[in-house]
């Protein structure tokens, strides 16, 4: 789904089903990073509960949660600029460097607390984004206190879109990293050793919870992507907990995985395919589309190809990690 949003097109050019919310509420369309920063969250037990099993020392982990940090974060700012790099105007944050963060914090945040106080982190970090939004001048386009501080100190490397604001900008990475914090949640529970079917229950029932105090929350704190408020990423935490919770169960449950080769090929080179995808995209390899269809056609065809690079590296038992 990255994939193919990126390369959809511009916000005007898409079939108003692909577009994102223009301001408050969220479409199909918004689940899809969020859930990038869940999943990754859900990793952060498996990868680092390996290496502490095998017996690395804290300040090994945290060395190379550091490392993976900046690699990231430079593999954003090579984005960003390719194939220009204009010093002058280059975007500072962006999916990957929000990426790098929510990894960092998230990954300290589960080797300094046990799971209880990383569940306390992560709503702690929700409510205190709500309340310096609240009391920050508000949710409106203008005068939010999101925009005020990428504009006071990324200055003019925000993003070219809006020039007020960064919707991967610095402030609203605060309820982002809550979400890796529950995806941490996510992954210790699946990586305990409770049965197979407690584990598949679980993760939907506290996803329904999350949805439905998400939707009352939104009486007072609108559902907004742009902002990454409180309960959009409370929202967007909720449906990651079932769709995870679908996944695991048809395929920990009832190995059925023959239907997600695909994505399975695609995971396990998530990185050098969205690298590669953007890079396609920099380039303007879609200016001859001019219409939603024509976008549409372009992108299932990237997807597909994507799809073709990744079973490759698949076949030859290639992962680029990092």
């Amino acid at each position: 789904m990255m994939v193919f949003l990126i390369n959809v097109g511009k916000l005007a050019e898409v079939f108003p089903f692909l577009d994102h919310a223009q301001w408050h509420g969220w479409t199909f369309t918004d689940l899809w990073f969020p859930f990038f920063i869940f999943i990754m969250g859900a990793s952060i037990p498996f990868a680092l509960g390996r290496r502490i099993k095998a017996g690395s020392t804290k300040t090994q982990l945290v060395a190379a949660i550091c490392r993976r940090t900046l690699i990231l974060s430079a593999l954003g700012m090579i984005l960003n600029g390719f194939p220009t790099y204009d010093l002058a105007t280059i975007r500072i944050m962006g999916v990957l460097q929000r990426i790098a963060l929510c990894y960092f914090l998230a990954s300290m945040i589960y080797l300094a607390f046990k799971p209880r106080w990383q569940i306390g982190w992560a709503f702690a970090l929700l409510l205190g984004y709500w309340g310096l939004i609240q009391f920050g001048g508000g949710y409106g386009l203008e005068g939010n206190l999101v925009g005020y501080v990428d504009r006071l100190i990324l200055g003019g490397h925000i993003w070219s879109a809006t020039k007020t604001y960064d919707p991967e900008g610095l402030l609203s990475t605060i309820p982002a990293v809550s979400m890796a914090v529950f995806g941490v949640f996510a992954g210790i529970h699946l990586n305990s050793e409770i049965a197979s079917s407690g584990k598949g229950l679980a993760l939907p029932v506290l996803g329904g919870f999350a949805v439905f105090f998400a939707l009352i929350w939104n009486s007072w704190v609108p559902i907004n992507r742009w902002l990454w408020t409180s309960s959009f990423g409370l929202l967007m935490t909720g449906f990651a907990f079932m769709f995870l919770g679908f996944c695991h169960y048809f395929l920990d449950g009832k190995g059925r995985i023959s239907w997600a080769k695909p994505f399975i090929c695609l995971g396990t080179n998530a990185l050098p395919v969205y690298f590669v995808t953007f890079l396609l995209v920099r380039l303007r390899l879609s200016a001859w589309a001019s219409t939603p269809l024509e976008y549409f056609a372009y992108a299932v065809t990237q997807v597909f190809l994507m799809l073709v690079f990744a079973w490759i590296l698949y076949r030859k038992k290639i992962f680029l990690k990092i």
